[in-house]
């Protein structure tokens, strides 16, 4: 089982940085950045109110700037709120967030952030505050790490030239695409940035509450997560594409790639000597390279999650030795 940190702002910062810290701690422990939560979690009853008034009022879209006391990065904050009425609130795929920034500092601050969520509504006006919280976390994490990569320097983490940006842009671009293989490493190399793996994280900790996973029920409650189920299905699709494909299949995927995310770290052969069994078995070891890091960081969040349930039964409960 992998080591468990409750690491601080300034050792995550430093292991997104690729500081020193990174060498004791990568790969071994689980990187959670504790110092997000009572921001996510006022976040998360803010946008609640938000929803429920909207409800009340037969309302679709609401745009609106919450002032949250937790907030020590981002100087202004704008959340959009679009509602979907008489949809299933159960169905993952009714649920949409995303977030974004004017990639400006001012008094270190980030500027101007951006939210965007839309959320279903079932046909008796009823919620799923789980799912809900789940994507505002997720996407506060988003926000965070875009202002810290801004803060050491960077051209944030939204910016249309950096490498997480670009590679959001494959994801997007190939899920469209009619190249199956090309849409399954879009998959895993959006996976792959810091800041995807980041939040889905932090995320797998918010289902598990949302579940009501305990220590009998948690090994099988983590199996129903969104991450797992998305991890499950990424890895089992590229595994059985990536099998099925000829040569000359494989030679105009790793052509796109070239021509069109050559700086990415996805693999990527010269197309005047390519190999299309050398190229597989690149594809494969970097796609399982991947899949077993988010995998581990995955367990040991199911870890946490056990460790501080035991915490909170000793703490609740008085047991005299005699």
């Amino acid at each position: 089982m992998a080591r468990k940190v409750k690491i601080t702002e300034e050792v995550y910062n430093a292991y997104l940085n690729g500081g020193s810290v990174r060498k004791s701690i990568i790969d071994e422990a689980l990187h959670y950045p504790y110092f997000l939560d009572d921001l996510k979690a006022e976040a998360e009853f803010c946008i609640n109110e938000e929803v429920h008034s909207m409800m009340k009022n037969n309302e679709v879209e609401r745009t609106f700037n919450p002032v949250l006391r937790a907030n020590q990065y981002f100087k202004n904050i704008t959340v959009t709120l679009k509602l979907l009425y008489n949809e299933d609130i159960d169905t993952n795929e009714n649920y949409h967030g995303s977030a974004n920034s004017d990639e400006t500092l001012e008094d270190n601050l980030l500027k101007n952030a951006f939210l965007d969520f839309t959320f279903p509504v079932s046909y008796t006006k009823e919620l799923n505050t789980g799912k809900m919280d789940m994507a505002i976390g997720h996407e506060i994490g988003h926000l965070y790490d875009d202002y810290s990569d801004l803060l050491r320097g960077g051209k944030g983490v939204f910016n249309r030239e950096s490498t997480p940006s670009k590679k959001t842009i494959l994801f997007n671009k190939t899920r469209i695409s009619r190249d199956k293989l090309l849409n399954a490493i879009g998959s895993i190399a959006y996976l792959s940035i810091y800041t995807e793996s980041n939040s889905f994280t932090a995320q797998i900790k918010d289902e598990l509450k949302g579940l009501k996973a305990t220590h009998d029920n948690i090994q099988d409650k983590f199996k129903e997560t969104v991450s797992y189920q998305n991890l499950r299905k990424t890895e089992d699709e590229f595994n059985d594409i990536i099998d099925k494909y000829t040569e000359i299949e494989l030679f105009h995927t790793n052509s796109r790639i070239l021509n069109d995310y050559g700086n990415t770290d996805i693999p990527k052969m010269n197309k005047y000597d390519f190999n299309g069994e050398k190229y597989r078995v690149m594809l494969k070891r970097w796609a399982d390279r991947v899949l077993r890091k988010l995998a581990n960081r995955y367990r040991g969040v199911v870890q946490l999650y056990k460790d501080e349930l035991t915490e909170s039964y000793y703490t609740n409960n008085c047991f005299i030795v005699f």
